[in-house]
């Protein structure tokens, strides 16, 4: 995080209809605009469909097209084709409305299994449509690329795409059998049958007899493999059914193809799906399950993509049949790209894409959790957390004491104490000045010894040793920073960062400044092309960010050791910070074409950020934790399986209704704290705040020198007094996933229930100008202290009980909102 914005308004802005498109259909000339790249990664905005990125008609040098695939360079679509299409053909070119730049150039290619089929000449805003008519043949993976020439890059468009099928679309079912014998499990009271490696059904306690079908394999087998290469075996789980899928190939040439498991629901009219989503721009409660529709969801809720889900896992609920089943995809697989896709007549398809096959590759392995369940979406999260627990629980369990009201700051001068902690503060995230420049946090020097702070890039020869715009400071600075604000009660945590390096790299590299090793850090240049060059992220060029920084590649060793060697440094010399958080977790979607991790395949090895991401932290991690420090995220990329060494999340783009339901999932046992831009408080104050309190997260609150995020104004501070209690009251929440632990009987709030060091919370807000909600709980006390906004003392609350460990209450809302907190004797 740092202060730039990166176009984050505008790429949000056009993000609505990214990467939701209709099934494929099987007829001659099917649009590229009806199909879902399976990667999509460009230099601005977001993908959009039969529209140009700026959101008006499609046009090329005047001429104007119905529909196709609008991007921007650089931009590389990636489509896995599986041999289904014989030709691809399209009209390219530079779209001028309205145009970027004046001088923006564009040059396009085409790829299928790594091969060029065409590459168009340097094409500028007044260059006319140039057609584009290549053979296929039966290739895997088709890849479109956009790159540019010079100094500017400008909106693309793939105008009137289309691919014409060659055989009708691959059967996805069934795939790898050994023959189809009947037969039936047995798990606890649940009995499952299966044909071969399909599921046909399974009985409930109660002999009722559901029919879901239930099938898998891959999606093709063009490059040599062989249907006989592939095992499923099912055994039983607690609660279900565990399946298990292997595939070695058996050719010597080395490709990908999608491995696709799929379910039916035998009534998907009487039935709904859940899944852990972030759902639109207009806040809708996670929690709800909806109909069955025709939409694909990518794992990993992307910070500007409004549609993904946080968790690898989706759940039917069926109140009819009285049962709801979760399908999870296993978190320990090796999970390159997921999609989660359902229709209307009740499937729910698993899409796994970019493993390796073929060519001596290891076995490729995964593994699905089929948990049968009580029609409630809080039995589908107890599900998986109780399976992966792991990646759920806070590694340092002092995450909770540091997780609440939070700030993004520089701010080293006086503070109001008492007035923070009303707030809710309890946490700074110091920004990112501290070090001299991004990838080097903390410098090889003495405690006292001084360097300028690092002042964010800029144009024209300034360097790191130049005379820092925010000053200079030491490491013995730094820690007694953090002693500081430990003694008034609150936490600092430090900027960290392992996919960014450097302020105004120069490519060609240019003559080193330095000669002695010992100083070679002082220019980011000279430390980068000397030594950590290879962790460039290259595709084919280096990818700048912000301070004119160069995107890295985590994984790659010599920058892996020079993180891990920051980490030690860090816990030897920084003994009063509580830890770090880590920044730009959003490059972690990349493929580096450079490198190889033994798994990843697109049109060639590569190797994955994400496998990167994992594999450096599960070596800092330990360096962290074992000192008693902890580690946040800004989880752009929001996938379980990189949480695992993470403590707790700050969320820079948490104020997006999207952001907040999908990283709220990722955080049921661990902190969250969300960012509170400078224009608060959207839609209104209440539901701002209510919305966070029903979730579990906490805001960032009004701290001196925050960085593009909330500033200290009197009328803003007074709402923070008023819910500051109530933020107060959930820290060190977990969420309580009991079904049906807390049902709004009356009236339009929602409710929620935490389980604290001190009791359990539950949350009644969201219900507008309503005075009251009416619910009940089960299992919980009979007497609760009740907290309002704006309210400095609590007061007790009688319920009324009304069966077995059910108990009725009629609660008082002030501004729409009440937190029952039922203390530990």
């Amino acid at each position: 995080m740092d202060r730039r914005s990166f176009l984050i308004a505008s790429a949000l802005a056009t993000a609505s209809r990214a990467l939701q498109r209709r099934a494929v259909p099987d007829v001659l000339g099917v649009r590229l605009s009806s199909l879902t790249p399976r990667l999509a990664n460009q230099g601005w905005g977001s993908l959009l469909y039969d529209r140009s990125v700026d959101n008006k008609p499609m046009m090329i040098a005047g001429r104007r097209f119905d529909h196709g695939v609008s991007t921007h360079a650089r931009s590389d679509l990636v489509y896995l084709v599986a041999g289904r299409y014989a030709s691809f053909r399209a009209w390219v070119g530079v779209d001028p409305a309205p145009s970027r730049f004046t001088d923006g150039t564009a040059v396009f290619q085409v790829f299928a299994d790594g091969k060029k089929l065409f590459e168009s000449p340097v094409m500028k805003a007044d260059t006319p449509a140039r057609f584009v008519d290549v053979e296929l043949g039966n290739a895997n993976v088709l890849r479109l690329i956009v790159t540019y020439v010079g100094a500017y890059a400008d909106h693309v468009n793939w105008a009137e795409a289309e691919l014409q099928p060659s055989v009708p679309a691959a059967n996805l079912s069934a795939k790898g059998s050994r023959g189809p014998r009947a037969r039936r499990v047995d798990s606890g009271r649940l009995a499952f049958f299966l044909a071969g490696n399909a599921l046909s059904a399974f009985t409930l306690p109660n002999g009722r007899r559901i029919e879901l079908q239930g099938s898998g394999g891959m999606g093709a087998f063009s490059n040599g493999g062989s249907p006989n290469d592939g095992v499923s075996r099912f055994r039983s789980a607690p609660g279900g059914l565990r399946w298990d899928w292997e595939y070695r190939s058996s050719s010597a040439e080395r490709w990908t193809a999608p491995v696709d498991t799929s379910f039916r629901w035998p009534t998907s009219a009487q039935a709904k799906v859940w899944m852990p989503w972030g759902h639109g721009w207009q806040w809708q409660d996670p929690l709800e399950p909806r109909p069955f529709e025709d939409k694909t969801r990518d794992y990993g809720a992307f910070f500007n993509r409004e549609h993904g889900v946080s968790l690898p896992m989706a759940t039917i609920i069926d109140q009819d049949a009285g049962v709801g089943v979760s399908f999870i995809q296993s978190p320990d697989d090796v999970l390159l790209d997921l999609q989660i896709s359902t229709t209307t007549s009740g499937e729910v398809r698993f899409s796994r894409a970019f493993n390796r096959f073929g060519g001596g590759s290891p076995k490729t392995s995964f593994h699905m959790d089929i948990v049968v369940h009580e029609p409630d979406v809080r039995s589908a999260l107890r599900a998986i957390v109780e399976r992966y627990p792991a990646y759920f629980d806070a590694p340092n369990g002092l995450a909770h004491e540091i997780g609440g009201g939070g700030a993004y700051s520089g701010w080293e001068g006086e503070l109001d104490t008492a007035k923070m902690t009303a707030m809710g503060f309890t946490m700074n995230w110091k920004a990112s000045i501290d070090f001299p420049y991004m990838g080097l946090f903390l410098p090889p020097l003495g405690d006292d010894v001084k360097w300028n702070r690092f002042a964010g890039g800029g144009e024209g020869p300034h360097t790191a040793q130049d005379e820092g715009r925010y000053g200079q400071t030491t490491i013995r600075h730094m820690n007694d920073y953090s002693a500081e604000m430990r003694q008034r009660g609150f936490y600092v945590l430090n900027y960290f960062n392992v996919t960014e390096f450097g302020t105004n790299i120069v490519y060609p590299p240019p003559a080193p400044t330095t000669a002695d090793d010992r100083t070679l850090w002082r220019d980011s240049n000279d430390l980068l092309h000397s030594e950590l060059e290879s962790a460039v992220l290259k595709t084919p060029n280096p990818i700048y960010t912000w301070g004119k920084g160069v995107i890295m590649d985590c994984g790659d060793p010599a920058y892996r050791r020079f993180l891990v060697d920051q980490a030690r440094r860090h816990v030897e010399r920084l003994p009063d910070s509580s830890g770090i958080c880590i920044d730009r977790m959003d490059w972690l979607t990349r493929y580096n074409p450079n490198a190889d991790d033994g798994v990843s395949w697109i049109d060639g090895q590569s190797r994955h950020l994400r496998r990167s991401w994992m594999s450096l932290l599960d070596e800092i991690g330990p360096v962290f934790h074992d000192a008693g420090k902890v580690i946040f995220g800004n989880d752009m990329d929001r996938r379980l399986e990189l949480m695992r060494q993470v403590d707790g999340f700050y969320d820079e783009h948490g104020h997006y209704p999207f952001n907040l339901n999908a990283s709220a999932f990722l955080s049921l046992r661990k902190p969250l704290v969300c960012w509170t831009p400078d224009d608060p408080f959207q839609p209104d104050v209440d539901t701002y705040f209510q919305r966070l309190l029903y979730l579990g997260a906490f805001p960032t609150v009004p701290y001196p020198g925050n960085d593009h995020t909330i500033l200290p104004e009197e009328k803003n501070e007074r709402e923070y007094r008023a819910y500051g209690p109530l933020f107060l009251a959930i820290k060190g929440k977990q969420w309580v996933l009991e079904p049906g632990v807390v049902t709004v009987e009356t009236g339009d709030a929602k409710a929620n229930v935490f389980e604290t060091p001190r009791g359990r919370v539950v949350f009644v807000g969201l219900a507008g100008n309503a005075s009251s909600a009416r619910i009940t709980v089960r299992g919980l006390p009979d007497r609760a202290h009740l907290l309002h906004p704006g309210q400095a003392e609590s007061v007790t609350l009688q319920g009324r009980s009304v069966g077995a460990g059910v108990v009725d209450w009629n609660v008082p809302l002030t501004r729409g909102c009440a937190l029952l907190v039922m203390n530990r004797a």
